[in-house]
């Protein structure tokens, strides 16, 4: 009996997710169509697991719902200045924790997030200043995460390099995580 219950309960926590899930695809889809910032970033997802379940592709079942929006929602999200207030910069931290690089959404998001490290250094410098190590590592390997993180890629490897010496001067701590990231990511090309 009480195995029956834990299937009915497992069971009623999948279809509310579902409907969930949907709520949130039209709240997003509703949002970008009136280029309503606040109601769209505040409802993009929380996880990388979630992102992957809205804007991903998987093998068996094809492209998951906003799979084809993806390039212009991740681009909106990142197109107004308040994407830097601290609540934005801690949801795309939680965003980003287990990031692998994937084709498309997953490489849109690492783009973005790319361009927001470059081009934002001090603060995202005062940002990451007090957040765990792990977490930040996370960001940084989505950020500069390619399918080939090899020194032979040299647009890659120089991009890698001016991010590490860009932030050498203003957070020695993200320099070294960048670097354990890179690390990280020849780790896991070399596994493939």
């Amino acid at each position: 009996m009480r195995r029956l219950l834990s299937i009915f309960t497992i069971s009623i926590l999948n279809v509310v997710y579902a409907i969930a899930q949907d709520n949130n695809i039209e709240v997003l889809n509703s949002a970008y169509s009136r280029k309503d910032w606040p109601t769209f970033a505040n409802n993009f997802p929380y996880t990388f697991t979630e992102f992957l379940t809205v804007y991903g592709y998987d093998e068996q079942s094809g492209p998951m719902p906003l799979y084809f929006e993806g390039f212009n929602h991740i681009q909106f999200l990142f197109s107004n200045d308040r994407i830097l207030d601290n609540h934005y910069l801690e949801k795309l931290l939680k965003l980003t924790e287990g990031y692998q690089w994937e084709a498309d959404g997953a490489n849109y998001l690492s783009m973005q997030i790319e361009s927001l490290i470059s081009n934002y250094p001090y603060e995202i410098s005062e940002f990451m200043n007090d957040k765990p190590n792990p977490q930040v590592k996370d960001f940084l390997k989505c950020a500069i995460a390619t399918p080939y993180p090899e020194p032979e890629n040299t647009n890659y490897y120089k991009e890698y390099l001016a991010l590490v010496n860009l932030y050498e001067v203003h957070s020695p701590k993200i320099a070294r995580l960048l670097e354990t990231a890179h690390k990280e990511l020849m780790d896991e090309w070399v596994e493939k």
